[in-house]
């Protein structure tokens, strides 16, 4: 499923995974974050994906608790961010 998220003219978009079981989210991807050069003078598109692995009750609603920030490297490699 694919989502799109618009705020003070800024636009990001995401492709949201859902639990086959229960059809709650388990992980979300985006193209649309930054990755800094090493000395911070350009930026690059970057994949970045987000798995949830935790939620909480918050009064009768239950809402994320956990993700963890996964930068995709072009050779493959994972890394947290």
């Amino acid at each position: 499923m694919r989502g799109v998220f618009t705020n003070a003219g800024h636009m990001i978009g995401a492709e949201l995974a859902l639990d086959d079981d229960a059809g709650e989210l388990s992980d979300f991807r985006s193209d649309d974050r930054l990755r800094s050069s090493p000395d911070g003078a350009s930026f690059t598109k970057t994949p970045w994906s987000t798995p949830v692995s935790d939620d909480r009750a918050f009064g009768p609603l239950r809402v994320l608790a956990r993700g963890d920030a996964r930068r995709h490297a072009a050779d493959g490699a994972s890394a947290f961010g």
